[in-house]
């Protein structure tokens, strides 16, 4: 298997991170990756979603 390395790590080395989902009635955690740099997959890049933020902590 080839690591392309083509998500962020954190500085522990581990590559999934946790992101807080809150919007106007509920609140959730998602689990995944986040890439270094989305052109690489995306044509144009997709809009923010303004719902979700990265939890720094592992």
């Amino acid at each position: 298997m080839i690591d392309a390395q083509l998500h962020r790590k954190h500085p522990s080395g581990l590559n999934i991170w946790m992101c807080d989902v809150t919007g106007p009635r509920k609140s959730r955690q998602l689990h995944g990756y986040l890439l270094q740099d989305p052109l690489v997959i995306f044509i144009e890049l997709p809009p923010n979603n303004p719902w979700l933020t990265v939890n720094n902590q592992t």
